[in-house]
């Protein structure tokens, strides 16, 4: 898990070959951008969503294995808990590799990343992640995630 502010994310470029295009087409994005799925180059996907935050996440936990998560909010803001995957998680919902996603109960770190305000997060397929909280009220947010390859 990385959190930093859009002013330094140049410095993640040598990380994934994807990173500079995901960056680049964050900070063309606002609060106005339409909700959506938006392909910035070939395998490359970002997904514009709307919701309301909250005390908690409903489904635990979830990590993924193909894809690094780049999450930021455009409008609003909202906390999102890490902790490393292990074997203290149990899956409640298996992989599922068209969402590329599983869904674990169990205890974890008491790590909180509040993003939004040019703060995002960076989650890789060893972090499991609890988004949708809210930072001090619940409100309605706007985000972008952008799935990017591991294997690029």
């Amino acid at each position: 898990m990385i959190t930093d502010t859009l002013k330094s994310c140049f410095i993640y470029f040598k990380i994934n070959t994807y990173f500079k295009e995901s960056f680049d087409f964050i900070k063309t994005l606002n609060e106005n951008t339409p909700v959506g799925s938006y392909e910035i180059v070939p395998g490359l996907i970002a997904h514009v969503m709307e919701y309301e935050t909250g005390e908690t996440f409903q489904y635990g936990w979830e990590a993924h294995k193909k894809f690094i998560d780049i999450q930021y909010c455009l409008r609003g803001r909202e906390r999102i808990q890490w902790t490393p995957l292990s074997p203290k998680l149990n899956p409640t919902i298996e992989y599922d590799s068209e969402n590329d996603r599983t869904f674990f109960q169990g205890p974890g770190e008491n790590t909180f990343i509040d993003t939004g305000k040019d703060i995002f997060a960076l989650f890789f397929p060893n972090d499991a992640h609890a988004p949708q909280l809210c930072v001090e009220n619940p409100e309605f947010i706007k985000k972008v995630v952008v799935k990017v390859p591991v294997n690029s």
